[in-house]
């Protein structure tokens, strides 16, 4: 009986941390006006017309993604503000497809404030790729900004990156 217990315990644990997605139109899918993502905005390092280009896409099976293109070398984001509780554990994931990142931190998630970049990458010849990038929040800590990006701080990126599933 005991056993019974503590296996159907490890088996509903993982599902009570798992949680739900925090993230607002993580899927891109609704849009605004403009034509940009709701819920998200943008930002890039160098912000001079025609460096950096924001879009969304949408493939053939109706998939949604947001898109940067580095014209030039950059550190470019869609970026959301989400509440979070103090002293919790939280998992930033999305899936990525990337082409001719050049240098810098190439496509990556990362947050607002910190130094810090999940699994950066550079081309990922024409597939999805998914990244993922964990995180505790402080003591106080009630809202966390997360960063969907090519390039990042002291890392200009030129290239394609499309981000889907955040």
């Amino acid at each position: 009986m005991t056993v019974l217990f503590l296996t159907a315990i490890a088996i509903l644990l993982p599902m009570k941390v798992l949680g739900e997605n925090l993230l607002a139109n993580g899927d891109f899918s609704q849009l605004e006006s403009d034509g940009f993502p709701s819920d998200w905005y943008t930002e890039a390092y160098i912000q001079d017309a025609g460096y950096t280009l924001f879009s969304v896409q949408t493939d053939e099976e109706g998939k949604t993604a947001a898109e940067i293109r580095n014209l030039g070398y950059n550190d470019a984001r869609f970026a959301q503000t989400v509440d979070v509780e103090p002293e919790t554990l939280y998992r930033f994931s999305a899936e990525v497809l990337v082409e001719n990142a050049v240098e810098g931190h190439g496509a990556n998630l990362s947050v607002e404030g910190l130094y810090s970049f999940s699994t950066e990458l550079f081309d990922t010849d024409g597939t999805w790729k998914t990244i993922e990038w964990y995180g505790e929040t402080g003591t106080d800590q009630r809202s966390v900004t997360l960063f969907a990006r090519l390039g990042g701080y002291s890392g200009l990126t030129k290239g394609r990156a499309c981000f889907r599933n955040l």
